[in-house]
This record gives structure tokens, sequence and C-alpha cells, in this order.
């Protein structure tokens, strides 16, 4: 089995007065196999003692909340911004006649969003555009370099499967950058495999193998090597051409971004976790024209998209704009996905847990 480098998150930055202590700062989470790490909160201190920052939550959760510390309430006012996630975590501001403050700012809050899982199966492999899943940026929301923000969101994982291909296009899976201080989200991966070669083989049962199965739309469970999937599935048969004015079912449209899936059913809220991967299986060729964003439903309260987007094409997939699962990552625990199976047994997959940044 072989497992891809994937981004954890980012650390928050750190900034200390003049009266000497000592900062012990934890790093970005983890990714999993369905989202990019969180950053942790960013730490602003006068303290002549030992402080810490605060951690992201795991499972492409909450970002990490800010921390500000001064050993006198009469001391000048310490801010510091939250850490990136699903949603990202709030910040630091000091209160009046208080020493110690913790997450208690939205204004200084982290930026939502992490790399979500992109996974491309085709006949041809036309890219002309972009195909992405990059983390997300610090925040930079009134902080300065002595109010740091908190860390970056970590890059997602793009894995393409193909017969034949014509161009293989512009590929990214960036961590988040830096802003203030605050650390960058580690890379993500990006996988690309030939079926012509006998690379991979059809007849082993893999996540692919059981979605050329499907033929009902709708919510439905797959099982592969002992794991147990939900997926959301969204057929099309024939051509599908994504103008960018056309509606098409299965996803809402605004401003040429088509979001497919269903935000009430697959992606988390603040309770739950994302429960379904979404898969648009086109049979035909699928065409993206220019200036069209391709990409996952999410949640409009910052909680991340689903359990990735699978696009399964059986003819030419040609992309002329952009496919894109950035700031889709889920908030969800994640699993080993078994995208494909060797001939000599083994699996092409994406790891449960993914690499820790710094």
């Amino acid at each position: 089995m072989k497992e891809g480098k994937h981004g954890g998150g980012g650390t928050g930055g750190c900034y200390f007065g003049e009266d000497g202590g000592n900062a012990y700062m934890y790093g970005g989470t983890k990714g999993t196999s369905y989202s990019g790490g969180t950053g942790s909160g960013g730490l602003n201190s006068n303290s002549s003692g030992t402080v810490y920052n605060i951690a992201g939550s795991i499972n492409g959760g909450i970002g990490g909340i800010g921390k500000a510390y001064r050993d006198s309430a009469r001391w000048v006012d310490r801010n510091s911004g939250g850490g990136t996630g699903n949603p990202g975590g709030n910040g630091a501001s000091h209160e009046t006649g208080k020493t110690l403050n913790e997450g208690n700012s939205v204004e200084l809050k982290g930026n939502d969003g992490t790399g979500g899982l992109l996974v491309i199966y085709c006949n041809t492999f036309n890219n002309r555009g972009l195909c992405c899943a990059n983390g997300v940026d610090s925040s930079s929301k009134k902080t300065t370099v002595t109010e740091p923000s908190g860390g970056a969101s970590g890059g997602g994982s793009i894995n393409i499967f193909y017969q034949t291909v014509t161009n293989y296009g512009k590929l990214e899976a960036n961590g988040g950058k830096s802003v203030n201080y605050g650390g960058a989200g580690g890379n993500g991966s990006i996988t690309i495999g030939s079926i012509e070669t006998g690379t991979f083989v059809t007849k082993k049962v893999s996540f692919i193998s059981e979605i050329s199965k499907q033929t009902t739309n709708g919510i439905q469970e797959i099982n592969v090597y002992n794991e147990d999937y939900s997926i959301d599935m969204i057929i099309h048969t024939g051509d599908m051409v994504l103008d960018g004015t056309t509606q098409i079912e299965g996803a809402t449209l605004t401003d040429k971004v088509y979001e497919f899936g269903n935000k009430e059913t697959d992606v988390a809220t603040e309770t739950e976790d994302a429960k379904n991967t979404v898969v648009l299986k086109v049979e035909g060729n699928l065409t993206i024209n220019e200036g069209v964003t391709v990409t996952a439903c999410k949640s409009e309260n910052g909680y991340g998209g689903p359990k990735g987007l699978f696009i399964y094409c059986t003819g030419t997939l040609t992309n002329n704009g952009t496919i894109s699962m950035t700031a889709r990552g889920a908030k969800a625990e994640g699993q080993n996905v078994y995208l494909w199976q060797n001939e000599n047994g083994s699996y092409e997959y994406v790891p449960a847990e993914r690499s820790k940044w710094r």
C-alpha cells in the first residue's frame, strides 16, 4: 500500500514583550483523508512566566483560538488571531481589568476552510485549466507583527486516474500561506496514475470499481476492504457541458460556480461530522468551459465541505476552467480511502491520518 504526504496545519504566530518568559507553541493538527490540518491559535504575551498557545481541533475541526496574556491588567493591550479551520477559531482581545483572554474576539477570528479531497477517474484526461485542493491562509484581520495571527490550514489531496492523457494542466494542493507570523499550512499531495499501462486493474474491488456499478441517484452505501463509505450519487447520462449558465441537476449554480452535492445532508454542522462523499458520474464526455468552476457544496456556517468530491467520467474530461476542493475540507474523522487496487494486491489509497506540519 502507498501513502502520500498530506498537509498538516500551521502553528499560530507568537509575540513576546520585553519581560522575558517562555512560550510553548502547539503546532497545527494533522490532516485526515478528507481534510488538511487546522491551524493553532496565535499567542501574544508580556508575561515573565511560561505560557502556551491553543491547538486547533483534530479531524478538520475548528481552528485554535487566540490567546493574549499580560502580567498586569494595567499594561498595554495585547491581541492575537485565531487559527484557520472548519470554522476558524476566535481570536483574543484584552478586556478592561483582565490579564488573560482566550477566544473572546470574533473580530480576530481565523479564516474558514481546509484543503479537501478531490478524485478524478476518466477515460481521457485533458486539463487545460486548474485542478486544486489548496489550504486557506492565516487571517490578517487587524493583526500586525506585534499582534500575531493564527496558523494557516493544510492542503488537501488530488488523485487522478486515466487511460490516456492529453494535458496535465495545472495541479495544486498547497498549504495556506503565512500572515503576520502565523505558520503556513503543509502542502498536500497529488497522485496521478495511468490505467492503460497496467499499473491499475479493474477486476479488483476498490472505491472506483464500486462507483462504476452505481445506477441510482442519492445516498448509497459501499464497502471496500472492510471500510464503509456513504456516497451521494449524481448520475448524468450523455455528454455534460458546464458552461456557467445552464442549470444542472444535483448542483447549485452561482456566478459560474457549480457546487455539487447537498449542503443539508452531505456536510458537517456544529454538532455532527460530514456524512457523505459527493460523486458526479458522467456517462459520456464532461466539458468545463473557461471561467467556470466546479466544486462541492459547503456549510454556510463554516463547518467545511463533504468527504471529498469524486468525478467519474466514462469519456473525455476536458477542463478549461477550474475543478476545486480548495477550502472544502471536511470536518470528519478520517478513514483509509481505497481508491484502486494494483495487480500485486496493494492499494492506492488516501490514508486516514495525514502528516502533521509545524
